[in-house]
């Protein structure tokens, strides 16, 4: 695919102390190597975005509905984006296994 069809991928500052906090969780949790392969992931599959802006699945969350967030699951974790034109920004990352929209509608609240 040539270049001139890749999306720009913008993240959100907010986002990278998400990533930090991960992998700073699985620092502590099991170790370096479980922190860097988790960082890795994450990174790789956003980074497919670029060339595949819709892999995510749009997101079923009333909250989420009306901006048309989509969602990539990447392991256990969830990254909530949006494309708009030629950019997909990263919103989130957030645990799956926890209840991220309570935090998404606190966060969309306070905005």
């Amino acid at each position: 695919m040539p270049d001139s069809d890749k999306y720009t991928i913008n993240i959100r500052p907010e986002v990278w102390a998400e990533i930090e906090n991960i992998s700073e969780k699985h620092l502590n949790l099991v170790g370096p190597a479980s922190a860097k392969k988790i960082t890795d992931k994450l990174l790789d599959d956003i980074e497919k975005l670029a060339y595949h802006p819709y892999l995510g699945k749009e997101c079923d969350e009333l909250i989420l509905i009306p901006n048309h967030y989509r969602r990539l699951i990447s392991g256990m974790y969830l990254c909530i984006y949006r494309i708009i034109g030629n950019t997909i920004y990263i919103y989130h990352i957030v645990d799956g296994r926890t209840n991220y929209t309570r935090l998404l509608k606190n966060e969309m609240n306070h905005n």
